[in-house]
């Protein structure tokens, strides 16, 4: 299985470490000399591109949407964080080079401050995979999510091992590089990485080819199970709306109902966890909004409002078009003859058609 993903986005960050390194030594008042410079960053970011686009064998549209998405993220992360990404590489070199092994408060203090690198980088991953998803085929998704699976595998591990030396945890037989202890023992924990991670992707896997086979399979009038995506204990959201107006519309059967509601079970979970990072921001910014009274400040809030609601709109796109992918062209005929019939009347009438909602993108 292919850890494309984790692998891609570890080695950009462990190359923008490396090439930082070879910068020249600096105080935290000075201005770092260094070779990690715009041109270096736009060629590391160009090679993730290339290596996601022969992994995904993306075509030329994809290729563009995901060279834009990639493009809009990771070089900026780089550039605002480069100078502490050159001095923790510094800091990094000096005590594997160094003759004694570091102090445990020495590590405790670059633990502490990898960390927010570490988290933003993540969180860069993080929202660069979702803005990508929606222009994946379904099994490119799948390829997608596992890999995700073994990057957060990793991030997981990396986190763990950064607390444990914020916390002065540093065990210098184990972990200092030029101690006899450390190869047999990184040797064990990266066996233990690899294994982790591989379970993880596998699992994903598993998970899609199980809903596949679902999906394919044709049961029984009156003995298919209740889907649990169909089985709200809540109100109905505009989406859950869309889908079963949808279903409606183009007389779906039952193996195509299922299909339809695990896609919105899937796209639907995409935005909870976006909304759970982002949600405090867009509500903060709707009243700042509110309360804002310049024009121009009007403005800028609802640009960034619409950065932020935008990964939603592109949720709901993704929902829409693995929708239109099911129906047969039968029903898409019988669906487009339907419509026809109930909009003679009303245009006789000059009346609105029943069901219709102008621009409303939420109407199947």
């Amino acid at each position: 299985m292919s850890r494309g993903l984790a692998l891609t986005c570890t080695a950009a960050f462990a190359l923008s470490l490396a090439t930082a390194a070879m910068a020249q030594p600096t105080r935290a008042d000075e201005t770092p000399v260094f070779l990690f410079n715009e041109q270096i960053i736009g060629l590391m970011t160009d090679r993730m591109v290339d290596d996601m686009a022969k992994r995904y064998n993306l075509d030329e549209d994809q290729l563009f949407a995901v060279r834009e998405e990639i493009r809009a993220g990771f070089p900026q992360f780089f550039l605002e964080n480069r100078n502490e990404i050159i001095r923790l590489s510094n800091d990094y070199l000096v005590a594997i080079l160094g003759e004694d092994p570091p102090e445990p408060q020495v590590v405790a203090d670059w633990a502490q401050r990898l960390k927010p690198l570490v988290d933003g980088f993540s969180e860069v991953v993080d929202e660069t995979r979702e803005a990508i998803r929606p222009n994946l085929r379904d099994e490119q998704q799948v390829q997608m999510d596992a890999e995700y699976a073994a990057w957060q595998v990793g991030v997981g591990l990396l986190n763990n091992r950064l607390q444990v030396w914020s916390a002065g945890g540093y065990d210098w037989e184990t972990e200092w590089p030029r101690s006899e202890k450390f190869r047999e023992t990184e040797r064990q924990r990266r066996e233990e990485f690899e294994r982790a991670q591989e379970e993880a992707s596998s699992a994903v896997l598993r998970d899609a080819s199980s809903g596949t086979e679902a999906a394919g399979a044709d049961a029984a009038p009156g003995q298919r199970k209740p889907n649990a995506a169909s089985a709200p204990s809540k109100p109905k959201d505009e989406w859950e709306i869309y889908v079963e107006n949808f279903i409606r519309r183009y007389k779906l059967d039952d193996a195509q109902q299922n299909t339809a509601r695990r896609i919105l079970a899937s796209v639907q979970e995409q935005r909870e966890r976006y909304l759970r990072r982002r949600l405090a921001d867009i509500t903060a910014l709707e009243r700042k909004l509110a309360a804002a009274q310049g024009e121009e400040d009007k403005a800028k809030i609802r640009a960034e409002l619409e950065r932020l609601q935008a990964p939603l709109e592109r949720y709901f796109n993704e929902l829409k078009e693995r929708l239109d992918r099911l129906p047969s062209k039968k029903q898409r005929a019988e669906a487009a003859r339907g419509e026809m019939e109930r909009q003679l009347p009303a245009g006789k009438s000059g009346d609105k058609p029943e069901g219709a909602a102008g621009n409303d993108t939420r109407t199947p």
